[in-house]
């Protein structure tokens, strides 16, 4: 948990300081940017060569250092060659040697040590015979020169920490006279004041040039960016003038946009009004005549009949009046049927299509497939209007070019989004006639489409030939909502 708010912290301020760089100039974060890269750069490369010329003028010291002192050593370690212990005159002269170099005041102590870790000679005749960890002179076994500032820290170090002396320690092969063979080795402190200097006056050059190199780059950086800001920080200004006036006309478009859906979806319903009214004076008007007129022949029949006489010619012509007013009547009742809505509650999208897709089944005697799934409720009463009316038209299509052949009905939500579907496996209608010049079935596709876009949706009709037709709308589940009728 600790943890976890350490973390929420920390991603805390690194938004914070995005923030803040994100607010400054370009030629702020250049030179922000530029100053961090460089700095890092030159540290970087600082170090990498200051270690380089520390390593190169450690191993000259070391191997002038250990040729100097193996030509001492060498003629009197011989006797480990075969084995045995240095006899005491090798030890005495080793004495002398080693207290000539101190007297000198550079070669401050000096060891001699076997390949398995036992010294053979040291000032401090305590340490000679004991035995340590050889891993740290195992290359100079190899016949390779060591040397490093030593920390003292070891245990056979105790006489050298007592000096209170900077030291560098070196291990060189101390090999048998005219071979290659390593015998021993030889391990000797140098005093390291010198070198050190000369390490500090070699790091001190490296890092005037690589520092003078890196701010004199930084200084013409800066000098060039800045006059590149100057330029982009006025088109900048100017930019900003150019949209700042492109969101007012934005706005102005949007407040265009919001008056024209308003302007489409009160012509919807002004629409629905009227198909309304017209449905009811036609059931009302046209077709009671004409139910009156089917009644009227009905009773002229039958006089026919009680008529004597040939009445062959009669009686078919009042059939066929007969039949030309039913099959008007038929059809001013589908018409009429088709201009109403079914009577329900306007906030129950899915107890509408069903309605819908019943009135239409029983109609025409076809079989409708019907899915609704994860519908809210209540939706906007324009929605659920544009949604009947679409699927109205689309199913009275789906019957009139396809026979009503595999027709589905599908709603869903995906999202924000409302999909409707209405597919048929029919032959494929083809939409004929020019946008000047719009057809019967053009109308009906046009205004399906100007319902579903006065709610901010979209609306696509596909259909291809002897593989049916499709019809599908989205349409935002938030659009509409705040505009109730």
């Amino acid at each position: 948990m600790w943890t976890g708010l350490k973390l929420e912290r920390a991603a805390h301020w690194t938004r914070l300081l995005g923030l803040w760089f994100k607010r400054r100039t370009l030629f702020e974060q250049f030179a922000l940017a530029a100053s961090l890269v460089l700095g890092v750069t030159m540290i970087s490369v600082g170090s990498w060569i200051s270690s380089r010329i520390e390593e190169g003028v450690l191993r000259s010291s070391a191997e002038a250092g250990a040729a100097y002192m193996a030509s001492f050593l060498e003629p009197h370690i011989q006797a480990l060659a075969s084995g045995g212990p240095l006899p005491p005159e090798s030890l005495a002269k080793l004495d002398e040697i080693s207290s000539n170099l101190d007297l000198r005041g550079h070669v401050l102590s000096v060891k001699v040590w076997l390949p398995n870790g036992t010294i053979a000679y040291s000032r401090q005749s305590d340490l000679i015979g004991r035995q340590f960890d050889p891993a740290e002179f195992e290359p100079a076994l190899r016949g390779e020169v060591q040397g490093h500032l030593n920390a003292l820290d070891e245990e056979e170090n105790a006489f050298e920490r007592t000096l209170a002396a900077s030291l560098y320690e070196i291990y060189a092969p101390l090999y048998k006279t005219g071979t290659r063979e390593v015998i021993a080795v030889g391990e000797f402190y140098e005093n390291a004041e010198r070198l050190d200097a000369e390490l500090f006056e070699a790091a001190l050059d490296n890092w005037l040039v690589v520092g003078g190199s890196a701010v004199g780059m930084l200084l013409l950086l800066f000098v060039i960016v800045h006059r590149g800001s100057a330029t982009i920080d006025q088109q900048k200004a100017a930019l900003q003038l150019k949209l700042r006036e492109q969101a007012k006309l934005h706005r102005t478009n949007e407040r265009l946009r919001e008056k024209m859906h308003a302007a489409m979806r009160e012509a919807s319903r002004i629409d629905d009004m009227i198909q309304k009214r017209l449905g009811a004076e036609l059931h009302d008007g046209p077709a009671q005549l004409l139910t009156f007129v089917l009644l009227r022949l009905e009773e002229i029949d039958e006089l026919l009949k009680a008529v004597p006489g040939p009445q062959s010619i009669s009686h078919t012509v009042v059939e066929e009046v007969q039949s030309a007013a039913s099959e008007a009547l038929n059809e001013l009742r589908s018409i009429s049927t088709g201009l109403f809505l079914p009577n329900l509650e306007e906030t129950d999208l899915v107890g509408l299509l069903q309605s819908i897709v019943r009135g239409h089944e029983r109609r025409t005697g076809s079989h409708v497939a019907f899915e609704a799934t994860g519908i809210p409720d209540p939706l906007p009463k324009d929605v659920i209007r544009c949604i009947g009316r679409v699927t109205q038209e689309a199913l009275t299509n789906a019957y009139k070019h396809a026979g009503g052949a595999g027709q589905e009905v599908s709603l869903s939500v995906k999202g924000s989004l409302l999909l409707l579907f209405i597919r048929d496996s029919g032959p494929g209608i083809g939409i004929s006639g020019s946008r000047d010049t719009p057809t019967t079935e053009r109308l009906g596709v046009l205004g399906m489409k100007y319902r579903v876009e006065s709610l901010g949706g979209s609306m696509e009709l596909r259909s291809r030939y002897l593989q049916g037709t499709e019809v599908s709308c989205q349409i935002p589940l938030t659009y509409g909502i705040g505009h109730p009728e």
